[in-house]
């Protein structure tokens, strides 16, 4: 494909990102200024959204650098996804929506 600088190997491939974070990731005046701006833009909840589901996904060093929690008030929500489907949740949904359109 001819992308230059590549990794040649799967280990140095598997390295790579920590090695960019560690090289590359500072926070600074733009760093603050795009999280106004996402403020701005998306306004007070779904700027707390976008935060909480941040902190499930970013890096140690990136979480750090942002001073985010370690715990994402977000984090139960796959589990309840879980347990939803276990009861058959939807199912009930479905039934009540059917017996409300009679």
């Amino acid at each position: 494909m001819g992308v230059k600088d590549l990794p040649e190997t799967f280990i140095a491939w598997k390295t790579a990102p920590m090695e960019h974070m560690q090289a590359n990731l500072q926070r600074s005046k733009y760093t603050d200024d795009l999280f106004r701006q996402y403020r701005k833009h998306l306004g007070l909840v779904r700027y707390k959204i976008m935060c909480e589901a941040q902190i499930l996904v970013i890096p140690k060093k990136v979480r750090q650098l942002l001073t985010f929690r370690h715990f994402s008030l977000l984090y139960p929500l796959p589990g309840l996804n879980r347990m939803s489907r276990i009861l058959k949740v939807d199912l009930l949904e479905k039934k009540h929506r059917a017996a409300n359109r009679i």
